[in-house]
């Protein structure tokens, strides 16, 4: 396996792990990290983190789920509607062109817009 893979398997391990026990969403950590070694944010980065994100967020779910801490009333509800309107945001994304996307200073491609005047 090519060292940039374990490095980058490696981190993600980390930084999932990192960030579950502490509570943060593992988005936050992974898009810089992602950053590293990938270079289109909307493509690939923002996927693979909100992957992660959900994963993390469902191995967190069972602990609660055991605790009897979850409103499953809630939670199914608010389920129900970011799953229908999720490929909805991911095709707008795509409609977009890339710079509209990038508006916080700092973000990744922010340069790139930026030098091109897009």
């Amino acid at each position: 396996m090519d060292d940039a893979v374990l490095a980058l398997a490696g981190g993600l391990l980390v930084l999932s792990v990192v960030s579950g026990t502490l509570g943060l969403g593992v988005v936050f950590a992974t898009v810089p990290f992602l950053g590293l070694f990938m270079s289109n944010l909307v493509d690939q980065m923002q996927s693979l983190s909100l992957l992660l994100n959900g994963i993390t967020a469902l191995l967190a779910a069972f602990g609660f789920a055991r605790s009897h801490l979850i409103d499953w009333r809630r939670a199914l509800g608010l389920a129900v509607v970011t799953t229908a309107f999720a490929p909805l945001g991911a095709l707008l994304a795509h409609l977009r062109p890339r710079c509209d996307l990038v508006g916080v200073p700092g973000m990744p491609g922010e340069a790139w817009c930026r030098d091109r005047a897009i």
